[in-house]
């Protein structure tokens, strides 16, 4: 499956699963959705993989102000 919001990077027994919309600080969309669900049940059955991250790609300008304090 050709994934257009998510990128997956593997690195041993860890799935890492990327939200990659930084251009709308990873808004979730139908198609978002309909990958991740798809990317996660695939990934349950791959033996090797014993963790699965998931976070996102965008820049830390992009992620909104923080807390301080």
């Amino acid at each position: 499956m050709q994934l257009e919001r998510l990128q997956v990077e593997f690195d041993g027994p860890v799935a890492r699963v990327w939200l990659n919309r930084p251009d709308v600080r990873n808004a979730f969309d139908g198609l978002m959705v309909t990958e991740l669900r798809k990317t996660l049940f695939d990934l349950r059955t791959v033996d090797a993989v014993r963790v699965i991250v998931i976070g996102d790609a965008a820049p830390p300008s992009a992620r909104g102000p923080t807390s301080s304090g």
